[in-house]
């Protein structure tokens, strides 16, 4: 706490003490006698006040009876002559107040970081102390001076230092898991907002022209193919009678353009199918198939996949349901499902297809294993099964049952795919936070996350189109979410082998493989302040650490020479995204 603070509670304490002689004696004189308060319910009435969330009014105009009074918490030595200055406030007006960035409320120099600003309302009595602060600001250890409601406080290299604890990381590359098979991506193209003319929008032109997609998950679109039964025989395909709409034609389009690449993989995906098919098409999910008609559902599903290789070179290389244990849109159980692979990969086979069903497709995480191992227990359904599919929007799932679907997956050596790769399913509903450095860095917890402790062999980001943009619709501008994962396509590419690292922290998290080139650590800190660390066991080489922060992305901060057994300590700057990397960076 700064000494300017310290003098001014002191004199509030003094000016307390009076008030309270005073009320004292006046209650004497009423005949009252006034009940004590001790210290300690002071300061918990202090802290739930000042805890609750102010509610700014109109009325509550900042006058001659108050002062906004701004202090330097404390700074954070970051390395590498940057700092971050935190800082905090007294509000000796009655209530919330209120003072808009400008004349009355501004940094001096102004941040490079539009996001590191101060705030414009003020609760009630002031800020909590670190690491509760309002805000904080990294800067070059200069002169930083925040200036409100006329009063003004200054930061730099000699201010008061805030504490830190130390988090050991221990890497241990003897302990080795999954192998990386390559970076995927969710093409859903009827979820698309704005389609432009032919099988792509501008962000997922970008993406294609920027990632190295191998694995892509696209819609069957069954609900358009067949809107009424061809002609009641699941033995004969009425072709005339298949429709060709524009969505299942820019399905067909997107398969042949990256079927032309090698070495990748396609899942088609079914969300809805024609009414005719169902028991009550008025549901919108949850609906039922029509069990006598699930010779009539592979047929349809078998004649798209036959158009997809006849008309346009393309053999789709797995189907599923998306999400049939939750029923968006069909309700599939977990043993309906397995007849459903049982059929359909016997008549895919007979067609000459090698299409395979992948299993799961739950809606996330901790439902993987339930409905998947009741699928996976219907032994004859086995030869007809692909990798161990499921979804990952849990993100806050506890570690321990995301490493029982790993060690499931291991223990069958099945391939893992999580074919959604986001952290909040509503988040399309606020597409002005797809902008922000908030959801870059809740994206790259969450792959941190999923790759340490689900085994996951390939991860699909959700979605690489226009409504989950990692890119301005008009394909021009990337956000910070692009820059984090582009550092996980980099880091972690195909034949990477993740190994062990210690146990997460709810504010750090870290996630380490060894590539067929280099060897990296991969860092997250989700706290609101720095936090330091020390890691260990990492194989000696020259590492080079790279640090994305809100206003500075990608930015390649030094290169040590680290030996055998050497321990190095560094300070993560809050809501941080870093790498340890042998791989020198790209210019």
């Amino acid at each position: 706490m700064s000494s300017k603070l310290l003098k001014m509670r002191c004199a509030a304490l003094v000016v307390l003490f009076v008030l309270v002689v005073t009320l004292f004696g006046c209650a004497q004189i009423n005949g009252e006698t006034p009940t004590p308060t001790t210290a300690d319910e002071t300061r918990e009435d202090a802290v739930q006040e000042s805890t609750a969330t102010p509610v700014p009014t109109a009325e509550e105009e900042p006058g001659s009876d108050g002062a906004i009074t701004p202090f330097v918490e404390c700074i954070v030595d970051i390395g590498y002559d940057r700092y971050i200055a935190f800082f905090g406030y007294e509000n000796t007006y009655e209530g919330s107040s209120e003072f808009a960035l400008g004349p009355d409320n501004f940094l001096s120099p102004e941040p490079s970081d539009p996001e590191q600003l101060p705030p414009e309302t003020f609760r009630p009595k002031g800020s909590l102390d670190y690491p509760d602060v309002v805000f904080g600001v990294e800067f070059d250890g200069s002169d930083l001076t925040w200036t409100v409601d006329g009063n003004a406080t200054v930061a730099n290299r000699d201010s008061e230092p805030c504490p830190l604890e130390t988090t050991p990381v221990e890497v241990n590359p003897s302990e080795a898991y999954q192998t990386i098979h390559g970076w995927g991506g969710a093409f859903v193209h009827d979820s698309s907002k704005s389609l432009v003319e032919g099988p792509y929008d501008e962000v997922a032109r970008y993406n294609l022209e920027h990632f190295d997609v191998t694995h892509f998950r696209v819609r069957m679109t069954l609900r358009d193919w067949e809107p009424v039964n061809d002609d009641g025989d699941p033995n004969h395909y009425e072709w005339s009678n298949f429709a060709i709409t524009d969505g299942s034609e820019r399905v067909f389009q997107f398969m042949q353009d990256v079927s032309a690449e090698e070495d990748v993989e396609v899942i088609a995906s079914i969300w809805t199918v024609p009414d005719w098919m169902v028991v009550d098409p008025t549901l919108s999910d949850g609906q039922l198939l029509h069990s006598e008609l699930y010779d009539e559902v592979i047929e349809s599903m078998t004649s798209w996949l036959l158009y997809a290789r006849d008309e346009y070179g393309v053999e789709v290389d797995y189907v599923s349901f998306n999400e049939p244990n939750l029923g968006i849109a069909v309700s599939v159980s977990s043993e309906d499902y397995a007849r459903l692979a049982i059929m359909g990969g016997s008549r895919f086979a007979r067609e000459g297809l090698k299409t395979r069903w992948v299993f799961g497709e739950a809606n996330n995480m901790g439902s993987a294993l339930y409905y998947s191992e009741r699928v996976w227990e219907v032994v004859e359904a086995r030869p007809y099964l692909g990798p161990f599919v499921f979804h990952g929007w849990d993100a806050d799932l506890n570690d321990r049952t995301i490493k029982r679907i790993r060690t499931w997956a291991m223990e069958n050596q099945f391939e893992t795919w999580v074919t959604e790769t986001g952290y909040d399913p509503e988040l399309w509903r606020r597409p002005d936070e797809f902008k922000t450095w908030e959801n870059a860095i809740w994206l790259a917890r969450l792959y941190s996350r999923i790759y340490k402790l689900s085994g996951a062999n390939v991860l699909f980001y959700w979605q690489m189109m226009d409504d989950y943009p990692l890119v301005s619709a008009d394909g021009k501008q990337p956000y910070p979410a692009f820059y984090v994962m582009d550092q996980f396509e980099e880091q972690f590419p195909a034949g990477s082998v993740i190994v062990g690292t210690s146990e997460n922290t709810e504010t750090i998290y870290s996630v380490a493989a060894q590539a067929e080139t280099h060897f990296v650590l991969h860092l997250v800190n989700t706290a609101r302040v720095p936090e330091q660390i020390e890691v260990t066991g990492l194989p000696a080489g020259t590492y080079y650490y790279v640090n994305s922060r809100s206003g500075s992305l990608l930015e390649h901060i030094d290169t040590l020479d680290i030996g055998e057994g050497e321990a190095i300590s560094l300070v993560l700057p809050n809501f941080s995204v870093a790498a340890l990397t042998t791989l020198p960076p790209q210019e």
